[in-house]
């Protein structure tokens, strides 16, 4: 239990306030001059900016042209913030309303009094921005500012630059401030030169730069820019520096009129082409750097915007699309995004020429893409923007195959998406231009020829049946060329499905379905094809289309055999198509009987229906066909058919009532809706479940919970439908409201008054006899159900809630005892000084049985009368009303409410037990959310004031009532009680703000550890409530700040709290973590550097500062340090990391690397993972080398060392796709080369084996991952040394790290040996491994022989170690004292042939044996034997007796015998890899065994034949469904040979096959009387041990859930009697005294049932039942 997040939801109010943002508020001096109507005044008082924006609708909806409204709407524009909400709105409501447009427009001159004079003031202006740029730039200068404070610093520059821009475009005259132009251009020539410098910031300098020096030096002076020589000093300095240049040439197209760029020459170039080389060369030269890749395509989609008022357009898409090819599927999105703009610009214009004529552009197009890889994303794009432009055909006539090549790539994941967008693109137009025939012939065949060859995923599946809809929806034609292939094509399932559901989506009637088929598809093995059958009966777009009688049919036939999935997914896609299923029953029918058609049909599938879902509630059914059955059964209750009378016939309304103690609770539910239905007479008779008010007491007093819920539903019932028998148990009749439930609940509180009394003189005997908690459970259940309007008047009402809460508060007084306990989980009351005992021995109080009262029985009784108290006082306080609320009457006096309240209050603040303070916050929750409605002002100020009160106390320092441990336990729940209702039921976040604020404050300043800790803790669970999502965004920062200065706090405790919020503040601002493995986090579990710091400025330096204190060498530890690193692996660059902040990740890379050195070697590992998403593409082979050179020094200190290796082993594993090497080979191959002193240490007085260890792994990827010139030489260098460090060994005597270092090593020769492939070598060196005297060598040796495949050295070396002794090697093994060695080397036998003999003279010694010794050494084996064992045993069994029954070589007795040993391995209690065995031995021989002519006497034939089928059928009720659906097959196949039926079938249909191939074969029905009785040996709830007072947690369904025994019999007893005409019991009577011995030895305890005649067993009961009605279920 260690989250704090609840999963009970205390409402699902929506939190009205956008994310951090607050209500604008208007200077009081405006306020007072305005003029105020009732709009206004609305507007200024409201406290959010919902309110804020609905106010300023109803003006607009009322008169905005009047001149007190436009005045206060400028006002309220001009005050609000520039990207306020408000403003937003304004903005928008007047660019849409014309008619306001130029009314507001005057008066806003008019207001804006500066507007006129600015002009007068613009070199004024301009000198004081100049200033404040001077200023800004020299406190840039300074090296003291931290990156927060830079960012600051340039967000301000930033602002100054436009503004300046602003004012040089728009002067008036020129001469006046040209003169500040030098000053200005030093200021803006000292960011451009900055590297820290945002590239953002970098572009405004770019334009104000060139506007500047064409406002100087005249319209065309920009050509200068672009000249390569100059004889300006001040642009040559510019020009040489790349970030300025870049800046420049982006500003030239941006200012420069489009006309000038494409017209002015350069030289004898064109201007725009020789900008465009300018940019593109500076992209080359600064490839490896993301903001100029950004940059540089930003400036170049801008001008593929305007290539078509360009004369030149060829020569600049030529040019163009040499940048757009290289950029297409680039690794940042922005880069990726852009060029795509580019290339639909290039293309519309390609186009373009096309339809005039000039087809170069489309060619040379056309000609890149043949040469594209089909499997890169760029191809589909590029065709996407073709079609667009050119149409389908021109796109089919270049690639004649398209359509085909396209559909074959989706299930390429990387390109799924647009290569789909691509075909449906391709289609539309194709349609269009190609309708009828030539569509059909080209899209539908051609996809339904891909299905029916290929075996394809949902996903391809749904996406070709969509891209099928849309060719039918633009030509519904199509449809008269798929019809005759649907009727025809009947073996071809997949697609026959397909095209019928494309054909239903189309609104075309269910004449076209073909039944046969249907049923086919309903039993197939394929969930999709299943519920595509279900889909294509029950769907249609008419929701009043009438089912025809096959329909109906259908239906049912689908329900048989599908109930009972055991996969969720499936059961919940099936239920939600038959909830549409029942309402288009219902609409439909009531169609037919307003046209007075025929509806007989419909009477009798209701029936079918539903006697088929009550035989589905037999005892024993699994959970899912009683959820389906009952589920059905509730809808189809619930419909309303005219002219239908239900008959409610007593078995049925039996059933539903054993199945109000259902397990779950769910089915609990349904019944009883299903119950409520049934005539009140019908529950005057007796039926097997009790509904006697004394019987439903007593099992509500049950000490086991599930028995108190049944009990619940069983009051409900009795309130319900048992009317009249509640009120003649009243004492006095009265006409009182809500009769029954108030003689029901006085009982109840009598009972629990009584279980109190025994609670308070004892707990342990309460744990007993009187737990309480089951009884005010039920009183909670009844008073869910009053009418609060009802009884609120009546005074006997009002006195019994009074009588209810006092007896609420004596049961949680009573057990307070044990809740409040420091450790509750192993406490008894006799152990606090004789509080709660009696005065004789207590400590002896036991159960019926004699066994003693545990301190968890004890616990249950007290945590969950606690938490059932608080839920009924959570109801009492919701639903009741309260005295003096709504006029006089009221159920809840003031006082109550008060009691209550201080009840819940003290319960939070001193219980430890979590499961009791849990449900008390969820009572509180419902008490508070009614006092901040109530409109009495004493109650509604209840919450504010007991926040107030615990902010004080936890302010204060005093905490003797809080509790310190448990993570304060209730204490967090109960301020978000107080913060969460208050903003669900007010809107109003102001208790939530002063409650964050006072934490976050006295959580970092207060002195107190306990108030720090306490802070800490709410603050977690604040963090971690989905309710709060809006409202605590805006703290996440502070918070982040508390967590991580926690970390270095003096005590456990604070650590400890700090951690965990932390860990919920990792979740609030990643998201919960969606994958297992933490070196590989989803996308969606991080973020980009940009992104984080930008919403958390602070945390920059306060990591910078952390990450440079790690290798401070006056503290080892360095607690903070980890959470640190932990955030930056959660973090990667931004493709716009460096445009609008100076903080990049890249800055922290040294920072991490310094981490590799740290003594502690987690933070080595931290720092390993944080490396990895600070490295990008570019970056990658560089720093790879570096670190490579760090390691070359000898004297480099080992943790460093061991640092540095980490981190390059993180970098291996994550290595970037298409990684050029061509230039780096020879150097990395040299760094490499000097870094084996590592291996060479090894073999010293003093090695260091953890430096090897991962050394050898990082090697070993580097072999895996890296061209071979990398590593040729320095494997050939230290191949030698690896086999002396594990056969000639150390002299050293230190050891620790050796063996697992030694196992890695054998893994890394491994893989030299591989590339060398020396087949005679690994031979030799697998010997050796295999003979070596240390368990991990020899444990990787076995290892890589299981997996040979993986090595291809080792699989094409098996022949030679075969001529060897590799078989006695791994004899050897298996006496070794290691069992996972034993396990790997038996594996190793078995695989290999005629290896039994072997392993019985390693294990029994015995050689030379016969086959029927040899078996019976082998069984002896597999009992006998470590369990881990028993499935390799049985594997080298059955595989010996497949071989052996060929040539009939052993006699019958033995083939018996291991029979029946298969059999004992195929119950559920085996291990699922030993029940694998036996599956795949059965599909190799059962048909084989169930054929052989065996010698034994007719009662051994018998039960060798009924062992198979049982074995059959057991496993075919398999927990499993793999292995279900394999023995389905193999019995579909049986089933095939002689029926015209040839596909498999699911489990529940090959169970009625089974039952026709044992039928029909010598003494079937003999073998159908076995398995009616068969003992699957798996506990289910039928025979759970419901009377073990013990337990008093339901362990439900144990072992196999699955399994349906009862279902079974029943199908094996209807088989049966179609089959003997007979008396069914003297029939299986008969066959027992027979066959006994097979009986006895298959059947069980079943069997001595059935000989007595006992009914409670449900297998009996069923047989005795279908005897005697011999009618269908």
């Amino acid at each position: 239990m260690n989250g704090l997040s609840l999963r009970i939801s205390g409402g699902g109010c929506k939190i009205k306030n956008p994310i951090g943002v607050e209500p604008m508020l208007i200077p009081e001096d405006y306020i007072n001059n305005l003029y105020r109507n009732e709009h206004h005044n609305n507007f200024l008082k409201a406290t959010s900016v919902d309110q804020q924006l609905s106010s300023l609708k109803d003006i607009f909806s009322s008169e905005p042209c009047n001149n007190e409204n436009l005045r206060f709407l400028v006002v309220v524009f001009l005050q609000a913030e520039q990207k306020h909400p408000v403003k937003s709105f304004l903005t928008r409501c007047i660019a849409k309303n014309i008619d306001i447009q130029e009314a507001f427009s005057v008066v806003l001159s008019k207001e804006i009094t500066w507007a006129a004079s600015f002009k007068n003031l613009e070199v004024s202006l301009a000198d004081y921005l100049r200033d404040c740029l001077n200023c800004a730039v020299s406190t840039l200068s300074s090296n003291t500012l931290s990156p927060t404070e830079k960012t600051e610093l340039f967000n301000l520059a930033h602002l100054t630059l436009r503004l300046l821009l602003y004012i040089v475009q728009k002067v008036g005259d020129k001469d006046k401030i040209v003169c500040t132009f030098e000053e200005i251009t030093r200021s803006v020539k000292h960011i451009l030169f900055d590297e820290d410098a945002p590239m953002d910031t970098k572009s405004v300098c770019g334009m104000l730069l060139v506007a500047m020096y064409i406002l100087e030096n005249g319209d065309n002076s920009w050509i200068d820019l672009l000249s390569l020589s100059t004889d300006n000093s001040s642009l040559e300095e510019l020009l040489s520096n790349e970030a300025a240049k870049l800046s420049l040439y982006s500003a030239i197209a941006t200012v420069v009129p489009v006309q000038q760029l494409h017209l002015t020459c350069v030289g004898t170039e064109i201007a725009v082409i020789v900008l465009i080389d300018h940019i593109l060369a500076i992209g080359e030269r600064m490839s490896s750097d993301s903001t100029f890749t950004l940059g540089v395509t930003r400036s170049l989609v801008h001008i593929s915007k305007s290539l078509d008022k360009s004369s030149m357009g060829v020569k600049v898409t030529d040019r163009l699309l040499v940048f757009v090819w290289a950029h297409l599927e680039h690794y940042m999105d922005s880069v990726r995004h852009l060029t795509s703009q580019m290339l639909s610009n290039i293309v519309k214009y390609s186009s373009g020429l096309e339809r005039q004529g000039d087809k170069i552009g489309v060619t040379s197009i056309i000609k890149a893409l043949r040469s594209f890889d089909r499997n890169r994303k760029s191809f589909y794009l590029t065709l996407t923007s073709l079609t667009n432009e050119l149409g389908a055909q021109y796109v089919m006539e270049v690639f004649p195959n398209v359509i085909n090549e396209v559909i074959c790539v989706l299930n390429v994941q990387a390109v799924q998406a647009s290569a789909t967008t691509f075909l449906e693109v391709l289609l539309q137009k194709h349609m269009k231009e190609s309708p009828g025939k030539e569509a059909y012939e080209g899209w539908v065949m051609c996809i339904v020829k891909h299905v029916s060859t290929h075996s394809l995923d949902s996903a391809v599946m749904n996406i070709l049946e969509d891209i099928l809809a849309l060719a039918v929806k633009m030509d519904e034609n199509i449809l008269e060329y798929m019809l005759p292939y649907v009727t025809e094509a009947t073996n071809n399932l997949k697609c026959v499905l397909m095209l019928l559901s494309v054909i239903r989506r189309s609104r075309r009637t269910s004449d076209v379905i073909g039944y046969e088929l249907l049923e086919v598809a309903a039993v197939d093995t394929v969930d999709e094809t299943r519920i595509l059958s279900l889909s294509l009966v029950v769907e249609s777009p008419k929701s009043t289309e009438m089912f025809s009688p096959e329909d109906l049919k259908f239906v049912l036939y689908f329900l048989k055999y599908n109930c009972n999935a055991q996969a969720p997914h499936f059961r919940q896609l099936m239920l939600s198509m038959m909830k549409k299923f029942v309402k288009r029953l219902e609409d439909s029918y009531k169609v037919l009987k307003r046209k007075r058609e025929q509806s007989d049909h419909y009477l009798q599938f209701v029936e079918d229906l539903r006697e088929q879902c009550y035989s589905g509630l037999l005892l024993g059914a699994n959970y899912s066909r009683r959820l389906v059955a009952l589920q059905v059964l509730d809808w189809i209750e619930h419909v309303s058919l005219e002219g239908y009378q239900r008959v409610w016939r007593d078995e049925h309304v039996d059933r539903l009532l054993s199945h109000l103690e259902d397990s779950y609770e769910n089915n609990k539910i349904l019944a009883l809706r299903i119950l409520t239905l049934c005539p009140k007479e019908t529950f005057e008779k007796t039926f097997s479940t009790s509904l006697k008010l004394e019987d439903v007491l007593s099992q509500a007093s049950s000490v086991k919970p599930t028995d108190c819920s049944c009990a619940a539903y069983k009051l409900l019932l009795l309130r319900n439908r048992c009317g009249s028998y509640v009120r003649g148990l009243a004492e006095r009749d009265t006409d009182r409201p809500e009769r029954e439930s108030f003689t029901l609940v006085s009982r109840l509180l009598s009972r629990v008054e009584a279980e109190v009394e025994v609670c308070e003189s004892s707990v342990l005997h309460a744990a007993k006899d009187a737990p309480m908690y089951g009884l005010v459970h039920c009183v909670r259940y009844l008073l869910e159900t009053v009418d609060a309007g009802a009884i609120s008047s009546d005074s006997e009402w009002t006195q019994l809630i009074t009588r209810m809460i006092s007896l609420c508060l004596r049961v949680n007084h009573a057990v307070a005892c044990v809740v409040n306990n420091s450790s509750p989980e192993g406490h008894l009351p006799m152990d606090m000084n004789g509080f709660a005992i009696e005065e004789k021995d207590s400590s002896n109080v036991c159960l019926k049985d004699g066994r003693p009262v545990t301190a968890q029985m004890v616990l249950l009784c007290a945590w969950r009368s606690v938490k059932e108290v608080s839920l009924l006082l959570g109801v009492i306080s919701s639903k009741l009303s309260i005295e003096g609320e709504c006029g006089s009457g009221g159920s809840v006096s003031a006082q109550s409410v008060c009691e209550m309240g201080e009840h819940f209050t003290a319960l939070l603040a001193e219980t430890k037990h979590r499961g009791a303070f849990e449900q008390a916050y969820v009572g509180f929750t419902k008490l508070l959310t009614r006092l901040w409605r109530c409109q009495s002002p004493k109650l509604h100020e209840l919450p504010k004031r007991w926040l107030r009160e615990l902010l004080a106390v936890i302010e204060s320092g005093d905490h003797h009532k809080l509790c310190a441990t448990r993570r304060s336990a209730g204490l967090p729940f109960m301020i978000q009680a107080l913060v969460i209702t208050e903003l669900q039921v007010t809107g109003n976040p102001k208790c939530f703000s002063q409650c964050m604020r006072t934490l976050l404050h006295v959580g970092r300043r207060s002195p107190s550890v306990e108030a720090r800790t306490h802070c800490t803790n709410v603050l977690r669970a604040l963090y971690r409530n989905t309710n709060l999502n809006d409202a605590v965004a805006a703290y996440v920062g502070e918070g982040l700040l508390l967590a991580l200065e926690g970390f270095e706090g003096i005590t456990w405790q604070e650590r400890n709290s700090s951690t965990l919020l932390f860990s919920a503040l990792m979740v609030r601002i990643f998201g919960v973590t969606r994958g297992k493995d933490p070196d590989n986090l989803c996308t969606r579990n991080r973020m980009t550097g940009r992104i984080f710091f930008l919403r958390y400025p602070a945390l920059a330096d306060y990591m910078g500062n952390k990450l440079a204190e790690a290798n401070d060498s006056d503290k080892l530890l360095r607690p903070s340090v980890y959470p640190v690193l932990l955030l930056l692996a959660r973090l990667y660059p931004s493709a716009l990391e460096g445009t609008v902040s100076n903080i990049k990740l890249v800055s922290f890379i040294p920072l991490v690397l310094s981490c590799a050195g740290s003594p502690v070697l987690k933070t080595r590992q931290l720092a390993a993972r944080a490396m990895v998403p600070l490295i990008s593409p570019h970056m990658y082979i560089l720093h790879v080398e570096a670190m490579l050179k760090l390691m070359k020094d000898r004297l480099i200190k080992k943790n460093y060392c061991h640092g540095v290796i980490l981190q390059l082993i993180k970098l291996f594993e994550a290595q970037p796709d298409d990684l050029c090497f061509d230039d780096k080979l020879n150097d990395l191959e040299e760094v490499l080369l000097n870094t084996k002193w590592i291996v060479e240490q090894t073999l010293t007085r003093m090695p260091c084996y953890l430096l090897t260890d991962d050394y050898v792994k990082m090697v070993d990827l580097i072999i895996q991952r890296f061209p071979e010139e990398i590593y040729a030489k320095l494997i050939n260098d230290i191949k030698p040394l690896l086999n002396d460090i594990l056969f000639n060994g150390s002299k050293s005597i230190i050891n620790s790290g050796k063996f697992v270092c030694l196992a890695n090593v054998v893994k890394l020769h491994f893989s030299i040996l591989n590339i060398h492939n020396d087949l005679e070598e690994t031979s030799v060196f697998i010997q050796k491994c295999l003979k070596h005297d240390t368990y991990e060598i020899v444990l990787v040796a076995l290892n890589s022989l299981a997996t040979q495949n993986k090595i291809q050295i080792i699989s094409n070396s098996m022949r030679l170690l075969r001529k060897g002794n590799y078989i006695q090697l791994l004899c050897n093994v298996l006496d070794s004292k290691y069992l996972e060695c034993t396990q790997k080397a038996l594996q190793l036998l078995v695989l290999e042939e005629n290896t039994q003999q072997d392993i019985i003279n390693a294990k029994l010694k015995k050689k030379h044996v016969n086959d029927t010794v040899l078996l019976e050494s082998l069984i002896f084996l597999l009992d006998s034997e470590h369990e881990n064992l028993t499935h390799i045993y049985l594997k080298s069994l059955t595989g010996f007796l497949s071989k052996k029954i060929i040539g009939s070589s052993l006699s019958g007795k033995s083939v018996l015998e291991a029979i029946r040993v298969v059999f004992a391995c195929a119950f559920s209690h085996n291990a699922d890899n030993t029940r694998e065995v036996v599956v795949e031995f059965l599909e190799e021989a059962f048909e084989r065994l169930l054929a052989m002519d065996i010698d034994l006497d007719e009662s051994e034939l018998f039960e060798y034949k009924a062992t198979l089928f049982c074995t059959i059928a057991i496993l075919l009720e398999d927990d499993e469904q793999t292995y279900r659906q394999r023995i389905a097959c193999i019995i579909t196949n049986l089933y095939n040979r002689n029926h015209s039926h040839d596909s498999h079938v699911i489990p529940s249909r090959a169970i009625e096959f089974l039952m026709q191939i044992v039928g029909s074969c010598k003494n079937g029905k003999e073998i159908l009387c076995v398995l009616s009785l068969l003992d699957f040996k798996s506990e289910v709830c039928m025979n759970d041990e419901v009377n073990d007072e013990c337990r008093v947690f339901d362990t439900n369904e144990r072992y196999n859930i699955f399994s349906e025994e009862t279902v079974f019999t029943s199908t094996c007893a209807r088989a049966l009697q179609k089959w003997e005409k007979s008396d069914l019991l003297r029939y299986v009577h008969y066959s027992i005294n027979r066959y006994r011995q097979t009986f006895e030895s298959l059947c069980g305890q079943n069997l001595s049932e059935f000989h007595k005649n006992n009914t409670t067993n449900a297998k009996v009961a069923l047989l005795y039942h279908i005897s005697n009605t011999r009618t269908e279920m």
